[in-house]
């Protein structure tokens, strides 16, 4: 009979537990939806704006532009004939864009950055070479390219910088099911941290 009652406090116990832990998933995405919303609000980018409506004056012969907060990164290949302060300090915000993205969804990128500004770096984890942001906008185009992975999206054309971060987030911030390809990069930490929390909490349950 012990065995029994105990069999069935186990059973209703874990089934709350999986409630409470849906619950608290239902929360975390909410939040990081939030987060993400506010992230694109500080660094807004719009991906067809005329060269006219530029915040600084147009240097370039871009008819249509791509823009992070008002500054112009054109694609890594097009880079000659732009103005360099302008493409750095945006090459910057892009890293800047990515450690903050990274920490929302508890993720390490393959290639690691180091925020300054327009003198923003990247490191090559293989040669450990560490070149500026901008010199390095094709290891960037890899970090977007890993986190549109680990999201379930493609990345037809990496060289799409600011196209592929915008879409990413609007993937993030709009699908449903988006945060349940998320939960697969934490996966080990999860179950590390349940682990741990349900031999605590069975342990409990014989003095229930």
């Amino acid at each position: 009979m012990k065995i029994k009652i105990h069999d069935r406090l186990a059973t209703l116990s874990s089934s709350r537990f999986l409630n409470v832990l849906s619950a608290e998933f239902s929360r975390l995405v909410f939040r990081r939806r939030k987060m993400l919303k506010e992230l694109m609000s500080i660094y807004k980018i719009d991906l067809d704006v005329q060269a006219e409506n530029r915040i600084l004056p147009t240097e370039c012969t871009c008819t249509s532009v791509t823009t992070i907060a008002g500054l112009h990164l054109p694609d890594p290949r097009s880079l000659i004939g732009h103005p360099e302060f302008e493409t750095s300090t945006a090459a910057g915000y892009v890293v800047h864009f990515l450690i903050v993205v990274s920490q929302i969804l508890n993720t390490s990128l393959r290639f690691p950055v180091v925020f300054q500004a327009s003198r923003s770096m990247v490191i090559n984890p293989i040669t450990t070479e560490m070149l500026v942001a901008l010199e390095g906008l094709g290891h960037l185009n890899g970090n977007i390219a890993q986190l549109r992975s680990d999201c379930g999206l493609g990345t037809p054309n990496k060289y799409s910088t600011l196209e592929n971060l915008h879409s990413l987030i609007i993937h993030l911030t709009t699908e449903e099911y988006a945060f349940h390809y998320v939960a697969r990069i934490n996966c080990y930490f999860i179950a590390a941290t349940l682990c741990d929390f349900c031999t605590a909490f069975f342990a409990f349950i014989p003095c229930l």
